[in-house]
């Protein structure tokens, strides 16, 4: 399933009473992986909702990553089934299975390698390793909470050991340039009590010695076991377009819709509609589409996601423009206020751009417009023209204040090579 797998899979099951005939739910969980943990709770709740009050056990029964069987293809696989694994324990699954254990036929994404590799016979590979790190530590674990805000790049999950109560916290990086200021809480005197540990369970030299500076967090998790304090330096935005998408018009001032061919071109609203695979909002071409993390462009009507402003501020956008296929059109992303353009993205394909705007004053009131645009070619499969195009918006102060000389240790530079 894609990333909108909580609403669109389970969606009928609750509005069409399949639950009378349900025991557990079995999800594949493919995607974007840092939001399952809300997710998994915005489906908990559909299920209490039409389930007079009760919850059912959920079960991850297919997870993984494809990559290529090289030493980078293999240290990725290793990295996101450390983040993937800790995020379904904190979303309470009663159950996780990974897809596959070994390689099989053209499919290199085991924990071992296939039975006739070059690497020998089921050889291990790092996700294997790394695998095992996340039972170790989280296994005897409950999940306490996430300890920064949901639009923050800075992954902080909480766990505590039922046996003996030692916090375990995991932390990483959804973005590049991200640290967490990690302090101990300990009487003065005390000897430190803290341990940080890579992703293969290997201790992370000098970390205690930075403990009060900012550290750099990468991709790669670390396990932080021991009584901390997190801090976020980042900047909060008003805004985050993943975060806050809904099936919902006007949530969190959110809208989903297209442009018109007119001159100037008028903003209409999509309707929700949805195809094998997930729900989303469409325009008047059925390949005009808005869901979480971007959408597709019509041939004629471009898609919208419009954030209607709550406040009188100067703000700055951050996003990424990003269309990994390179057939069908070529597209592009820009940003509109009030009928304005501000500023317009080529989608290079298979280049993921980053991009951030110029200063907009903005009112209460006022539209920003996120919109993806074709060169017009004809659309026959909308995976040709998807398109990643995910915006956060911040109050423009946040940016002049947030300069932060990073501790020179990081995650990256102690990982055990993989």
């Amino acid at each position: 399933m894609e990333n909108s797998w909580t609403a669109s899979a389970m969606f009928a099951c609750f509005t069409h009473k399949f639950l009378v005939w349900m025991l557990i739910q079995c999800i594949h969980p493919y995607g974007y992986h840092e939001n399952v943990i809300p997710k998994l709770g915005v489906m908990e709740k559909y299920i209490s909702d039409h389930n007079n009050g009760k919850t059912m056990p959920v079960y991850a029964t297919e997870w993984s990553m494809q990559t290529e069987d090289t030493s980078a293809g293999r240290r990725d696989q290793a990295i996101y089934t450390a983040q993937f694994a800790t995020a379904l324990h904190a979303s309470g699954v009663a159950a996780m299975h990974y897809f596959l254990f070994n390689d099989f036929q053209s499919w290199p994404r085991g924990f071992v390698r296939s039975e006739k590799a070059k690497q020998g016979k089921y050889a291990v590979t790092p996700g294997f390793v790394t695998y095992g790190t996340v039972i170790q530590q989280l296994a005897a674990t409950e999940f306490v909470g996430r300890e920064t805000a949901l639009t923050s790049p800075a992954m902080a999950l909480r766990f505590k050991n039922t046996k003996d109560g030692t916090d375990v916290r995991v932390l990483w990086a959804t973005a590049d340039n991200t640290s967490l200021i990690v302090s101990e809480a300990r009487r003065p005197g005390a000897a430190s009590a803290v341990q940080a540990l890579d992703i293969q369970g290997n201790s992370i030299p000098g970390f205690v010695e930075g403990l009060g500076k900012p550290f750099l967090l990468t991709a790669s998790p670390i396990y932080v076991l021991g009584s901390v304090v997190v801090q976020d330096p980042a900047p909060i935005p008003l805004a985050d377009s993943y975060v806050g998408f809904s099936y919902v018009q006007g949530q969190d001032n959110w809208h989903y819709g297209y442009y018109d061919s007119g001159h100037p071109p008028a903003f209409h609203t999509a309707e929700l509609s949805s195809d094998v695979w997930l729900f989303f909002w469409v325009g008047v071409e059925p390949y005009c589409r808005v869901y979480d993390i971007g959408g597709v462009p019509g041939s004629v009507a471009p898609s919208v996601r419009r954030w209607v402003a709550n406040i009188t501020e100067t703000v700055v956008v951050k996003g990424v423009l990003w269309k990994p296929n390179g057939g069908g059109q070529t597209v592009s992303g820009s940003i509109v206020h009030n009928g304005t353009p501000l500023h317009n993205y080529t989608a290079l394909p298979g280049v993921e751009l980053d991009f951030t705007s110029q200063a907009i004053g903005v009112h209460t009131g006022d539209t920003l417009d996120f919109v993806l645009s074709g060169d017009g070619a004809n659309v026959t499969y909308p995976i040709d023209d998807h398109t990643r195009f995910e915006v956060r918006i911040y109050p423009t102060e946040s940016f002049e204040i947030h300069n932060v000389d990073t501790h020179s240790l990081t995650a990256q530079s102690h990982l055990v090579a993989l």
